[in-house]
């Protein structure tokens, strides 16, 4: 009787952990960890910058080469926006380009522009 609750304790656990892994596997974007976050000059907008956390091999000072993605929110917390930013851990303060009606953020293909309205 006892060996049947340990096996359906361990049995539960098993599949609790295999489905949180798969979620985060299926969408990356759950697993992130913020890295930086960074405020227009009026303070009305913010970037947040995440990197994955999903573990991967890298050699010492290869921390900050994860990839990771970006989400834009406004003053009230609302997200206008979200990207895939490649070497994440890599973006400063110089690379967030605000501008009156968008921002600039590194993205796959350049600069990507996100609205912000």
């Amino acid at each position: 009787m006892l060996r049947k609750l340990v096996l359906r304790a361990v049995v539960m656990i098993i599949s609790i952990v295999a489905v949180v892994i798969l979620v985060v596997v299926i969408n990356p974007h759950m697993g992130g960890v913020e890295r930086a976050s960074f405020s227009s000059p009026g303070g009305d907008y913010k970037a947040v910058i995440y990197v994955y956390s999903l573990p991967t091999v890298a050699m010492p000072g290869q921390g900050s080469d994860r990839d990771g993605f970006a989400r834009v929110f406004n003053a009230r917390g609302r997200l206008l926006c979200e990207m895939d930013i490649p070497l994440a851990g890599q973006v400063d303060e110089h690379a967030v380009r605000w501008f009156p009606k968008s921002v600039s953020l590194p993205g796959r293909e350049g600069f990507e522009d996100c609205p912000l309205q």
